[in-house]
């Protein structure tokens, strides 16, 4: 099922992150660099924020609109990763599923959910895109367990005895050729 699966199946694994207390600098050149926009921060490999490139481009904004000293470059060599990322960050467990991702995210509020261990480590990060490509990789329709495919071959075997043996005009269906199908198929 798909809401089903559980959230480590699909989550990017070790995401690379940054610590509170690294410069503004060193999260612009990680995410320039990067095919992903939220970097999650952390504190001995334990989360404690997320920063992206829009909160990065909002301590731009701000700097643009202050007074001319505060340039951009000079905001960012003297700002640290704690002082614009966001903290009130809700991850999910290593238990949660595709399910708990999507009700998450859906909100609109979120684009990505970091994935911790029970022991607050950060283990991965799950995106919007993530869960799209999930959808997409998967089957609109489920693969049926093989013991249920095993039976409906046997079922179908049956089936075609009882067929033959209809067209071909006999009034009597061996009993024991019946019997032996029925059998196959329980």
């Amino acid at each position: 099922m798909l809401l089903s699966t559980p959230i480590v199946e699909i989550m990017k694994r070790e995401p690379t992150s940054i610590e509170a207390t690294q410069s503004i600098i060193d999260a612009i050149r990680i995410l320039s660099t990067a095919n992903f926009h939220h970097l999650p921060v952390v504190d001995d490999k334990r989360l404690v924020g997320i920063v992206s490139t829009v909160d990065i481009l909002k301590l731009s904004g701000d700097a643009l609109g202050g007074d001319e000293s505060e340039h951009p470059a000079r905001l960012a060599s003297r700002t640290s990763v704690g002082d614009v990322m966001f903290k009130d960050v809700i991850p999910l467990s290593e238990q949660a599923t595709v399910a708990d991702a999507a009700a998450l995210l859906s909100t609109g509020e979120y684009h990505s959910v970091p994935i911790i261990a029970r022991n607050g480590r950060l283990i991965g990060m799950v995106t919007t895109t993530d869960l799209v490509n999930h959808l997409l990789d998967v089957p609109s329709e489920p693969e049926l367990p093989q013991s249920v495919r095993v039976r409906l071959e046997s079922l179908e075997k049956v089936c075609e005895a009882a067929q033959s043996y209809f067209e071909s005009g006999m009034t009597q269906i061996s009993r024991d050729h019946l019997e032996q199908l029925i059998q196959e198929a329980r």
